[in-house]
This record gives C-alpha cells, structure tokens and sequence, in this order.
C-alpha cells in the first residue's frame, strides 16, 4: 500500500474517531481536541506526501477526502 492511500485510512479513522468523541463527551473536551490535533497532523502529512510525489489526480483525491464528512 502505498504512503498516500495508508494515511486517507489513517485520516478516515481518525475522522469516524474524532466524531464518535465529539458525540459522547462534546466537541470541546479535551479527548476530542487532541484526537482532532492527531487529525490534522494526519492531514499535513498527507499533503506534504503529495506535494512530493506531485502526483496531480491524488491531489484531488485529497481534496475530495477534506470534503467527505465521516
């Protein structure tokens, strides 16, 4: 699997995660604001992945992971 497609799973779960802790113990709780700092540090690695491999039609895949909602 390549570095790109692990880490829009990673994002993915990350993403279901962050919700299920949002919905539980409110989206100001501690929980649900670090598991949404690991999902951005997710989503920069994600970009930084494709800023170096200049793979144009996976920049749009990224893009469309950004605008999915879990």
């Amino acid at each position: 699997m390549r570095q790109a497609e692990f880490l829009e799973e990673a994002i993915r779960k990350k993403r279901e995660e962050m919700v299920s802790i949002g919905m539980v113990k409110g989206l100001q709780s501690k929980e649900t604001i670090i598991c949404s700092q690991e999902l951005d540090n997710l989503m920069n690695e994600y970009y930084k992945v494709l800023i170096n491999s200049k793979e144009s039609s996976t920049v749009l895949d990224f893009h469309d992971i950004l605008l999915t909602s879990a």
